[in-house]
C-alpha cells in the first residue's frame, strides 16, 4: 500500500515521524466515513471470483456432458491411488483406444479398406489434466465460499472487526474498546476496512502508535464539539 510506504520496515526509518503524521493526516476525522466503496469493490471481486470459478465449471460440464458427476469415481480412484482403476474409468471419457478406417487402392486400382486400433495417445495426457482441473476447481469453489461466509460474518459482527484491529497493534498494554471505537467513530465498515489494510502492511509497533494518536485526536475532537 502506499499510504504505507517506509513504515512496514523493522528498522524504523528517518522520516518515521513525517510518514507516520501523512496516514494519521489522511485517518483523520474530516476524511472518514468515505471509505465503504472501497469495500464495496473489493467484496464485489471476491464474489466475482466464486461466480467466474462457477461459470468455468459449468462451461465444463456443457462440453463434457455431466462431467462433474460422471468424472467423480476417476478422481475417488486417483486418490485411493489405484492406477489401474483411473485408467479403465476415465477411459469413458478420454478413450486410450479407437477404431481407425483407412483408404487405399490396391494393384488394379479398385479400393480397399483397412481397419485397425488407433492409440489416442493425447487422451493420455488429458485424463490427468482434467483430473487436475476437477481438484482444483473443486478447491477454489471451496476456498471462495468459505472466503465470502468470513468476510459476511465480519463485515456484521463488530466486536470480531475490533479483535482484529487489536490483534494486529503490538504492545504490552493492550487498545481499550473505548480507545478502538473512538478510532472508529462507530460502525463505519469503510474506515475499519482501511485500517485493517494499514495493520496488515505496517509495522505493528507503528500501527498501534498511529491507533494511540487516532483516538486521542478523536478525543479531542469529541471534547470540542461537547
Amino acid at each position: 500500500m502506499k499510504l504505507c510506504s517506509n513504515l512496514s520496515s523493522p528498522v524504523i526509518p528517518g522520516e518515521y515521524h513525517k510518514e507516520k503524521n501523512h496516514i494519521i493526516g489522511y485517518l483523520r476525522v474530516d476524511h472518514r466515513r468515505v471509505h465503504n466503496l472501497y469495500i464495496l469493490r473489493f467484496v464485489i471481486c471476491e464474489t466475482m471470483n466464486f461466480v467466474i470459478v462457477i461459470i468455468n465449471m459449468s462451461i465444463l460440464n456443457g462440453i463434457f456432458d455431466n462431467f462433474w458427476m460422471r468424472y467423480f469415481p476417476v478422481v475417488s480412484s486417483l486418490f485411493s491411488t489405484d492406477g489401474e482403476s483411473f485408467s479403465n474409468l476415465s477411459t469413458e471419457l478420454f478413450p486410450k483406444l479407437a477404431k481407425c478406417i483407412y483408404y487405399d487402392f490396391g494393384p488394379s486400382g479398385s479400393q480397399q479398406t483397412h481397419d485397425a486400433l488407433c492409440l489416442l495417445s493425447l487422451n493420455i495426457l488429458n485424463d490427468k489434466i482434467f483430473a487436475f482441473l476437477y481438484v482444483w476447481f473443486s478447491l477454489l469453489v471451496v476456498v471462495s465460499i468459505c472466503n465470502l461466509i468470513i468476510r459476511i460474518i465480519i463485515l456484521i459482527t463488530p466486536c470480531i472487526r475490533l479483535k482484529m484491529i487489536r490483534s494486529l497493534a503490538k504492545s504490552s498494554v493492550p487498545l481499550t474498546k473505548n480507545q478502538l471505537e473512538l478510532v472508529l467513530l462507530g460502525d463505519h465498515i469503510g474506515d475499519w476496512f482501511i485500517l485493517y489494510l494499514l495493520g496488515r502492511n505496517l509495522n505493528p509497533f507503528v500501527f498501534r502508535e498511529i491507533l494511540d494518536d487516532l483516538a486521542s485526536n478523536a478525543k479531542r475532537s469529541n471534547e470540542e464539539v461537547n
